[in-house]
């Protein structure tokens, strides 16, 4: 099989999993006029039609649909040739893929990952920022930072670093609506929450703030910390971040510290891989320096 072949399958393979045109393009980090070219391509090449478009996206035929399990073997075979071939290479190039939540890929990673990639001019490295888990056993990444779990059997997860959030508003904040009192739950005060009911931290800080009045939810940390730096709300920032801020404070509830263990997830078969060693000997240390022991500014009038 030609790799162009194998190419055009897995845009068939990725049209089946998302079943949509659009999804696929998203999955393979294209554009939805290149996937459906790919497709049309395909089609008129084998003589007979895969998928049948409509408005509710792209529905396989049964000759389409009788191939996925086929293409999903040739999937896994492929991905470990891939990767015994980047085992056993001894030089560090090639690329790596690295996704990861935004505003740990943003502010934590992205200067980090650069200074690598400095160092390392033959490797090629890409961040992908999304709040969503890539499937790392497909290959869609090759590492990824994140606080949910990673339910793949065959990949490596390690505990990085356990990320403190806390409640933080701006003086601004504070001289218009006064102290904010942990014993009384937040009453009379406003807070930016977050929109995922199953959100690590949501059940959390509910309950350091019931009666607190919710005036938006939001599943974007900057969306929070820009809410808060306006002087409209209280949110909950993870406290590297809006530590050593001049315009944010960080309040004292008399509660435990909100932590979440931020992890990094890997296929199995590249533990040995030179770059991904040289990667993980230099990233970790550093993710670590930077989501360290918060360091911020306390306010003395709510209570503590």
């Amino acid at each position: 099989m030609r790799m162009k072949d194998w190419d055009d399958f897995k845009t068939v393979l990725a049209v089946l999993r998302s079943g949509s045109i659009g999804g696929a393009a998203r999955v393979l980090r294209s554009t939805q006029p290149t996937v459906s070219r790919r497709l049309h391509d395909l089609e008129k090449r084998l003589g007979f039609c895969l998928f049948e478009r409509d408005v509710d996206g792209a529905r396989p035929t049964p000759v389409c649909q009788s191939l996925q399990a086929y293409l999903e073997r040739m999937e896994n075979a492929a991905l470990h040739v891939e990767r015994r071939l980047a085992s056993s290479g001894d030089g560090l190039q090639g690329s790596i893929t690295v996704t990861s939540l935004d505003w740990v890929a943003n502010w934590i990673l992205a200067p980090i990952l650069a200074e690598f990639g400095r160092q390392h001019s033959d490797l090629e490295l890409k961040l992908i920022t999304t709040d969503q888990l890539l499937n790392l056993s497909r290959g869609e990444a090759d590492i990824a930072f994140h606080f949910l779990p990673f339910k793949e059997q065959d990949i490596l997860m390690r505990k990085v670093v356990d990320v403190r959030y806390g409640f933080y508003c701006s003086e601004h904040y504070l001289a218009t609506h006064g102290p904010v009192d942990g014993p009384h739950g937040g009453l009379g005060h406003f807070l930016v929450g977050f929109n995922d009911p199953t959100d690590i931290l949501s059940n959390s800080v509910r309950s350091v703030m019931p009666k607190s009045n919710v005036i938006l939810t939001t599943n974007n940390i900057t969306s929070q910390l820009n809410a808060a730096e306006s002087g409209t709300a209280i949110a909950v920032l993870p406290c590297a971040l809006a530590d050593g801020r001049g315009s944010l404070v960080a309040l004292q509830l008399g509660t435990r510290a909100l932590v979440v263990p931020l992890k990094l997830g890997m296929h199995s078969q590249l533990r040995n891989v030179p770059r991904i060693r040289a990667f993980m000997d230099f990233v970790i240390p550093a993710v670590r320096r930077r989501l360290g022991p918060p360091m911020g500014r306390r306010h003395e009038k709510d209570g503590s």
